[in-house]
């Protein structure tokens, strides 16, 4: 998903995001027609990142589910 601004990276994907996250992204959560959207600037090291993660990089899994954790409390949060 990539819309607004031509700078900016969006995805509703939890899993991507909580990868970049991890690289050391930060998400803007946007709140779009109901659904919260994750938003980070584009760049050249933020695609390389994703596609470590779409060939199959490997994360310390603990890490890896506390963030989704945290993740979906921020969406959860967000949408009250």
């Amino acid at each position: 998903m990539r819309n607004g601004s031509r700078n900016d990276y969006r995805t509703l994907d939890v899993y991507t995001t909580a990868w970049l996250i991890l690289q050391g992204f930060t998400p803007r959560l946007i709140n779009e027609d109901s659904k919260i959207v994750f938003s980070f600037p584009a760049s050249k090291k933020l695609f390389e990142e994703m596609s470590r993660f779409n060939n199959g990089a490997t994360v310390e899994v603990a890490r890896f589910v506390l963030t989704v954790k945290n993740l979906k409390a921020q969406v959860f949060s967000q949408k009250r």
